[in-house]
């Protein structure tokens, strides 16, 4: 519990709980609800039902003014819990209570020129960005950026985020373009960019719960707050770290006169030695292959755990788990290949040889 909150006038420290806040749905608001408790526990005593100011009542609940007017207050009247009139007066409104009125001032001027401070604080990054040269052209017009943008936020957002459709939204644009400038990203690969600030939407539990548009990530125009690239920062380098590795195919597998060089130089390979690629399920599956085959030539072992394993071949064999043909082996360095793998996972005297025939 907050330093600054004290629940004064209960017997044991206790807080009053009505039973509408406590059995009311409210989702993920939770954070809202125990600062709505706090609060009933101050205005339920009259004496404390008057404020100087929005952040003296934060205050007394144990939270920023910030907090306060911008995230609790909104879920409290959401939630039909409270209601604001135009001189900025709060009530609450409770089924198991009545009506309650909290008089709350308007904040100080020095209340006001603090806020402009730090308002003039988190715009530093910003003005950083802004005194930066611009980057140059690639030829994409704003109509051809924003349909990139779109495609990207549909095809990687959370499901419970909302659709992006519609035309250019500028503001949304400029952020986005800012957001890029600041961390140096490639400024035309939004899929990649917005593809790892979402991976990262998913894999942070507050993040990932919310229901939210592409501005509440990435903010509105160019003039963002600190923490807003903070947020983004850290949401893209959380999700770049999760990206799925990319195989890049590795060049000579391909060459099959190569391949037969390595092998006639490293494992005494015959003359009329020929390469053949197969496709199998798993390493397990090419090494039983390539073991199936120097068994099989060289008749059951007579002694060591090699009779176990030979029998098990046999019976893998036998009931056409192993893929063996014997002819396609007479005279041949095997290549074994897993489905949709650009690069080998296994071949012919792998586990004799420790260099490889690309390596040579």
């Amino acid at each position: 519990m907050p330093q600054a909150f004290r629940p004064d006038g209960i017997p044991g420290g206790f807080l009053r709980l009505p039973h509408s806040i406590v059995e009311h749905d409210w989702k993920t608001d939770t954070a809202a609800a125990f600062a709505l408790i706090r609060l009933w526990n101050l205005v339920d005593k009259p004496s404390e039902r008057f404020y100087d100011s929005w952040s003296g009542l934060a205050l007394k609940i144990g939270t920023k003014r910030s907090n306060l007017v911008n995230r609790h207050l909104p879920k409290w009247v959401s939630h039909g819990f409270a209601s604001t009139d135009k001189d900025q007066n709060l009530y609450l409104h409770l089924p198991d209570s009545e009506t309650v009125y909290v008089p709350v001032e308007p904040e100080q001027a020095t209340e006001q020129a603090t806020e402009q401070a730090t308002e003039q604080a988190e715009k530093r990054i910003s003005e950083e960005i802004a005194e930066q040269p611009k980057r140059q052209s690639t030829g994409l017009s704003q109509k051809d950026r924003w349909e990139l943008i779109k495609a990207a936020w549909n095809e990687h957002k959370p499901e419970s985020y909302l659709q992006l459709d519609g035309r250019v939204n500028l503001p949304a644009l400029i952020a986005i373009e800012t957001q890029s400038k600041r961390l140096g990203v490639d400024r035309d690969d939004y899929d990649a960019f917005i593809g790892a600030v979402l991976r990262g939407v998913k894999a942070d539990p507050w993040w990932g719960a919310q229901s939210l548009k592409i501005s509440n990530v990435f903010g509105f125009g160019a003039e963002l707050t600190d923490k807003k690239f903070e947020n983004v920062e850290r949401l893209y380098k959380a999700g770049a770290a999760l990206a799925p590795k990319v195989e890049k195919k590795q060049a000579g597998w391909d060459d099959d006169q190569a391949l037969i060089d390595w092998y006639k130089k490293t494992c005494q390979a015959p003359d009329n030695l020929r390469i053949l690629r197969l496709t199998v399920e798993d390493e397990a599956q090419a090494r039983d292959l390539e073991d199936w085959h120097r068994m099989s030539k060289e008749g059951r072992p007579t002694r060591g755990a090699e009779m176990f394993y030979y029998d098990r071949l046999q019976g893998a064999f036998e009931s056409g788990r192993l893929p063996y043909e014997k002819s396609r082996f007479d005279g041949t360095a095997r290549i074994y290949y897993q489905k949709d793998r650009l690069n080998p996972i296994w071949w012919t005297s792998r586990e004799f040889v420790q260099s490889s025939p690309i390596d040579n």
